[in-house]
């Protein structure tokens, strides 16, 4: 009897981390825009640490992901691209590649406040690159 209610137990927690990972998948769908990037002041503080910060953006390019993997990039032309996109099961990770490219971005994906952060991890960002989106469809 213990062993078929441990089994029970087991199923049920493979069960539901399945559906939350399902879920998690499916928050990235659809039109992210981009709102501020975080980067640090060229100025160091009392402390002689560099404060960086969100700065706003105005008319940010966006994302919109589709469940198929594919992805469209627009706003200026120097932004735009379209091609594949690739998150883990714990929508911690987002490979990136544009079809114009060799470079793959990949970014550590946060949540704050309904938003989307990417975070810029396989380049030459000192300071520290972050990107916010709002998703607006």
């Amino acid at each position: 009897m213990k062993k078929i209610i441990i089994l029970f137990i087991t199923l049920q927690l493979i069960i539901s981390c399945n559906s939350d990972n399902n879920e998690n998948n499916s928050l990235i769908l659809g039109k992210w825009q981009l709102t501020d990037v975080w980067y640090g002041m060229p100025v160091e503080d009392p402390e002689g640490e560099n404060n960086p910060t969100w700065h706003p953006v105005n008319n940010g390019y966006s994302y919109t992901f589709h469940p198929n993997g594919n992805f469209v990039r627009s706003g200026d032309s120097s932004n735009s691209c379209s091609g594949n996109y690739n998150n883990n099961l714990q929508q911690t990770e987002l490979t990136i590649h544009c079809d114009t490219s060799d470079f793959i971005e990949i970014y550590q994906i946060e949540w704050e406040n309904g938003n989307l952060i990417l975070n810029f991890t396989n380049g030459n960002c000192i300071e520290g690159c972050k990107f916010k989106y709002k998703k607006i469809e």
